[in-house]
């Protein structure tokens, strides 16, 4: 998705393309260093956020084969490639 890397969350996606795990790991705050900027809220706060239905910064990393499995109460999430 061109019009992704350009926007706020191209790092993240950029990041996920050059990656050779399967399976990543990260806490919020690794994810916000390498975006250079603050998750939303809504990142922090709903599971939802993550999942690519209907949510454009999802769709980029579903697109390049990963989904994500966010847990709120650790503020970690798992980036998995798509099988």
């Amino acid at each position: 998705m061109e019009y992704a890397r350009n926007g706020k969350y191209g790092p993240l996606y950029d990041y996920l393309e050059e990656a050779e795990e399967q399976t990543l790991h990260f806490a919020f705050e690794e994810i916000e260093e390498i975006l250079e900027a603050p998750l939303p809220n809504s990142a922090y706060e709903h599971e939802v956020w993550w999942n690519p239905a209907g949510h454009t910064h999802a769709m980029g990393w579903a697109d390049l084969g990963w989904s994500a499995d966010p847990n709120l109460d650790s503020q970690t999430v798992v980036f998995s490639i798509v099988k």
